[in-house]
């Protein structure tokens, strides 16, 4: 009985310290560049990502 409090006791432990662990630091450009979808997580250019772009004809 003894022995099954204390595996019952271990894994509640470790559940509550997985749970505890705390997500990765994101700076607070980041997170806006990831909420607005101008960027994904891995990096690459999101749905709402644009990009400024001109054609200029120079007569001299």
């Amino acid at each position: 009985m003894k022995s099954v409090f204390i595996f019952v006791f271990c894994i509640v432990n470790l559940s509550l310290l997985i749970k505890a662990q705390s997500s990765l630091y994101l700076p607070g450009n980041l997170e806006k560049a990831y909420t607005n979808g101008t960027r994904n997580y891995n990096g690459t250019p999101g749905k709402n990502y644009w990009q400024n772009s001109a054609n200029y004809r120079i007569s001299a």
